[in-house]
């Protein structure tokens, strides 16, 4: 009996080992730590708007836990850059993020709409490289192995923002995959997210020049700023 209980002991020990490797792994993976994150992209390019649906399908993919909210203005937490060049996972996109310790202080993403091969890439790549890094700039590590996964690199039109990315998402943020519904309040975002901002709306504008999904001030910390997450967690 004694040798029973010692070896039920010593499992007990082994699990609680592994699960506390495994906390310590997750919280060494850089993450936003605060809530909504607010989000800058130039309304005067035409892939505005698309940009956009980028940020929204990843809140609406996370069950409403990843929240954003676009600012008419910046400074943000994460900025839109409509540019000439970006060297990054692909020929049109790269994003940079700035964190401190396992906290993401700021990130910027790159798309090159201005370039002038950019007509010869597809509305799908184009999008499918936005998703891609909107990914990157929330702390997702890129994925080598599955290659529908949003997150594999190079990317293809066939990729998209799949069930084991989202779970990986929850793993990095130390959220309940298993509790994911109790916490669907606004997986949706409103249609007036979705749209660009126009001079000629007749809706009244947002204090601040904000568009809110849900609000929250952004905590200022050291920033260390580190080039591209295409090697995070490989």
């Amino acid at each position: 009996m004694k040798k029973i209980i010692i070896s039920i002991l010593s499992l007990f020990f082994v699990l609680f080992g592994v699960i506390s490797a495994q906390a310590r792994k997750i919280s060494e993976v850089p993450h936003w730590q605060t809530s909504p994150i607010r989000v800058y992209v130039p309304s005067d390019d035409k892939k505005a708007p698309s940009m956009r649906r980028a940020f929204a399908k990843w809140q609406a993919k996370s069950f409403g836990k990843l929240k954003f909210r676009f600012v008419g203005k910046t400074p943000a937490d994460i900025t839109v850059v409509f540019t000439e060049a970006a060297n990054g996972s692909t020929p049109i996109s790269s994003t940079t993020v700035t964190y401190n310790g396992t906290k993401i202080t700021k990130a910027e993403i790159h798309i090159a709409t201005k370039s002038k091969d950019f007509k010869k890439y597809s509305n799908d790549y184009v999008y499918t490289a936005m998703l891609h890094e909107v990914g990157k700039a929330i702390g997702m590590p890129i994925n080598s192995r599955k290659r529908t996964s949003i997150m594999f690199a190079p990317i293809t039109v066939q990729q998209d923002i799949m069930k084991f990315d989202i779970m990986k998402l929850y793993s990095v943020y130390g959220w309940s995959y298993a509790n994911k519904d109790i916490h669907n309040t606004n997986s949706k975002p409103t249609e007036e997210i979705l749209k660009p901002t126009s001079k000629k709306t007749t809706t009244p504008p947002v204090k601040n020049n904000e568009e809110k999904i849900n609000s929250t001030d952004n905590n200022s910390a050291e920033n260390i700023e580190k080039p591209d997450l295409d090697e995070l967690g490989k």
